[in-house]
C-alpha cells in the first residue's frame, strides 16, 4: 500500500511537470541521443508512457532494451524528479492500437516521433532550497537599506544651501 502512494505521489508530480531531459545509458556505438521529451501518461503499473522525436536510423537497429534517465524539472516549480528505469520502443502497430491513447498520438508515434514505455526502477523527488534564496534576498535587501541609510546621513551632514557652485572646480 506505501509503495502505492509513493507511486501515485511521484505519478501527480512527474504529470504536473510533464516535459523531461531523456538520457540513455547505453554503452554501444548506435544510442538514442539526449533529448527533451513529452510524458503522455502514466499507469498503474509504474509505466511512464513517452513520446520523443525519432532518431533517423532505422528503429531495429537499437537495443529493444536498454537502461535510460529521466529528469523532469521546471522553471517556477519547487521541486524535481529524477527516475531510472529501463526503456522499450514501442512501434508495433498492434501494440500500439492495444494501449490507451488516442489517434493522434498513435499517429505521431508511428510518423515523426516515437513511443517509449519506461519502467520505473528509482524515483527521486527532490525539493529545492527555497531558505538559500531567501537568505539571499534578505542579505539584498540589507545591503540595500543600508546604502540608502548611508546616503541619508550624507545628505544631512552636507547642507545644500550653503554649498557653492562645482562649476569652478571643473565638474
Amino acid at each position: 500500500m506505501n509503495a502505492d502512494k509513493h507511486l501515485h505521489f511521484i505519478s501527480l508530480k512527474i504529470i504536473e511537470i510533464g516535459i523531461a531531459l531523456f538520457h540513455c545509458h547505453v554503452n554501444s556505438v548506435l544510442r538514442l541521443p539526449t533529448s527533451v521529451i513529452n510524458t503522455l501518461k502514466i499507469d498503474e503499473a509504474g509505466n511512464i508512457y513517452i513520446l520523443m522525436p525519432r532518431p533517423r536510423q532505422e528503429l531495429s537497429q537499437f537495443e529493444k532494451e536498454f537502461p535510460v534517465s529521466l529528469n523532469y524539472f521546471k522553471k517556477g516549480k519547487g521541486f524535481f524528479v529524477n527516475v531510472f528505469g529501463r526503456a522499450r520502443i514501442i512501434n508495433d502497430p498492434e501494440e500500439l492500437q492495444s494501449l490507451d491513447l488516442s489517434n493522434t498520438e498513435i499517429n505521431e508515434a508511428l510518423n515523426d516521433q516515437m513511443l517509449v514505455l519506461v519502467k520505473i526502477h528509482k524515483a527521486d523527488y527532490y525539493e529545492k532550497d527555497v531558505t538559500r534564496k531567501n537568505r539571499f534576498l534578505a542579505k539584498m535587501k540589507t545591503m540595500v537599506y543600508n546604502m540608502l541609510a548611508l546616503v541619508e546621513q550624507d545628505e544631512k551632514r552636507f547642507d545644500f544651501s550653503t554649498s557653492r557652485s562645482l562649476q569652478g572646480y571643473g565638474f
